[in-house]
């Protein structure tokens, strides 16, 4: 925890960019990824938890009943369905507080559709024809990374859904998938969870899988939070759920935390978007206080904007230079809180 000095300092010098991370008991937002091997119960569970809506990349729907399916059999497919699922009408359910459970069904195909789709980009046989031979593996992971990152920003409990694959370096299991195709998804997990078989009972029923949330000899399994169970002896909805709202509201307890929504908890991301003419407005009121103080500032001023634009004008700047604008705009904040001092 900060010192009240140092949050009142951060508070003073970075405004509304500076605020104090928080845990929420709640599964909205988190990531989940469930992997093992086929037979285990990963689409089925995930299928019986709340407002369930797949993006399948892959044929194992046959066994689930009353879910909602978004049709995915192409990239451009899942880029208009991350599209949709963060349209207006979908955010504010979530703002609202609907739990919303998002499930890519088969992650390592999503990589397969991604690549497919940059190389008919390229005009290439596949990625690594295209870009006159050179490859188009960053184009690739740009475009894996961007897509993962739309749809986990929104609030939607997102569970990912994968196969696992013997890694000989490692000499463990993990997430089967290119590097490029499952680092955005497990870097942004909050929860990996290892699933494993328990066979059969003395009737020849199966028995239940067990989940692991942390990592052995033997497997890669994780989880953000330092409080929570790491084994889920029968794999459930119910168990999955239980056993992350416990986890958390366990870790707020032990350590003298506040415990707040998830709301409250996404604070920390949000931003205050500025338009084109906002910002433009922005700087022209910096402008004229620098003008108020002197030529002197007025040359600073002239710097900071050929830093940024070049031999552009502020007036004459695009959308595709908000970002130039908002540096300068954040450099003129800084000279004026200087002049102040």
């Amino acid at each position: 925890m900060l010192s009240n000095e140092l949050q009142t300092l951060f508070n003073k010098e970075f405004k509304g960019e500076a605020k104090v991370s928080k845990l929420s008991a709640d599964l909205r937002g988190k990531v989940i990824v469930v992997y093992g091997s086929n037979n285990l119960g990963k689409t089925l569970q995930a299928s019986r938890m709340k407002n369930p809506v797949f993006m399948p990349f892959e044929k194992g729907m046959n066994g689930v009943h009353g879910a909602m399916v978004l049709t995915t059999r192409s990239w451009s497919q899942a880029r208009k369905h991350a599209k949709k699922l963060a349209g207006k009408n979908f955010v504010k359910l979530l703002q609202q507080g609907e739990q919303i459970t998002l499930i890519i069904d088969g992650i390592e195909n999503v990589g397969r559709y991604c690549r497919e789709y940059v190389a008919s980009k390229y005009d290439a046989r596949d990625i690594a024809s295209a870009k006159g031979g050179y490859g188009a593996w960053q184009p690739y992971e740009d475009e894996m990374h961007s897509w993962v990152d739309s749809i986990i920003s929104l609030g939607y409990t997102v569970m990912f859904l994968g196969h696992e694959s013997y890694d000989k370096d490692k000499d463990k299991y993990t997430i089967k998938g290119d590097k490029r195709n499952i680092d955005p998804i497990k870097d942004n997990a909050d929860i990996v969870i290892y699933l494993q078989s328990n066979g059969v009972d003395e009737n020849g029923n199966e028995i239940p899988s067990s989940g692991y949330l942390a990592e052995t000899k033997d497997f890669f399994a994780r989880s953000r939070f330092t409080c929570m169970d790491t084994v889920i002896p029968e794999y459930t909805a119910e168990n999955l759920e239980k056993v992350i709202v416990d986890g958390i509201q366990r870790e707020i307890d032990e350590k003298g935390l506040e415990s707040v929504s998830f709301d409250e908890q996404q604070e920390i991301y949000e931003t205050e978007d500025m338009s084109l003419e906002e910002i433009k407005e922005a700087i022209k009121e910096k402008y004229l206080a620098l003008e108020e103080i002197g030529e002197e500032e007025l040359d600073k001023y002239g710097e900071i904007v050929e830093e940024h634009l070049g031999d552009v004008t502020v007036s004459e700047a695009t959308n595709k230079q908000l970002e130039a604008l908002k540096c300068i705009l954040d450099d003129l904040e800084d000279l004026l809180d200087e002049l102040e001092e």
